[in-house]
């Protein structure tokens, strides 16, 4: 009966927290949560960066430079995105921001719909703002350093839509425990 039970308990487990889905990535140009990209995305604060990725969002998959439709003075592009689909507008309630160096390794991204990485700044030509439409199931990110041999750093990263949890843990726990009292109340009689 107790093995049942242990069973049952590791079964239980494993649906909640497998549940989450969660996983770490490394973010790059061009792979599956490739957004797109604002030149040179000037100036750097929350409101205006939730504009470029609201201007973004509403391009085609692929689509070449153009002026951005809430950001007058830059342009936006999808070149390299294969992303489709009704994007969440951006908020800038829950952003959280990273600009201290050194901006390497994993930062948190559990919960989080989008990911801004601003790369250059003083003048360089070839900087720019990239943005990552993340699914909310990453617990993790890796944002690349710079583009290119020599190309622009990374000056800071940004985390926008942190996606409330909903219940949904909590009611598979529940769940769970109630399996498991209806186990032990049967093998227990």
């Amino acid at each position: 009966m107790k093995r049942t039970i242990a069973i049952a308990l590791a079964c239980a487990l494993g649906l909640v927290f497998g549940a989450v889905n969660a996983e770490a990535i490394s973010l790059t140009y061009g792979d599956g949560f490739y957004l797109g990209r604002i030149v040179d995305g000037v100036p750097s604060n929350p409101t205006d960066s939730a504009s470029y990725i609201n201007s973004v969002k509403v391009l085609a998959a692929g689509a070449l430079a153009t002026p951005c439709s809430l950001a007058i003075t830059e342009n936006c592009d999808r070149v390299g995105s294969t992303l489709v689909g009704g994007f969440t507008t951006a908020v800038v309630t829950g952003t959280v921001k990273y600009e201290t160096p050194p901006l390497s390794g994993s930062f948190n991204s559990t919960g989080f719909l989008y990911v801004l990485g601003k790369y250059g700044g003083g003048g360089q030509s070839d900087g720019g703002t990239w943005v990552w439409f993340l699914n909310g199931g990453q617990t993790s990110v890796t944002l690349p350093q710079s583009f290119g041999a020599g190309g622009p750093g990374l000056s800071h990263i940004e985390f926008f839509n942190q996606v409330p949890d909903g219940g949904a843990t909590l009611m598979l726990l529940g769940g769970a425990l109630v399996g498991l009292g209806a186990l032990r109340r049967k093998f227990s009689a």
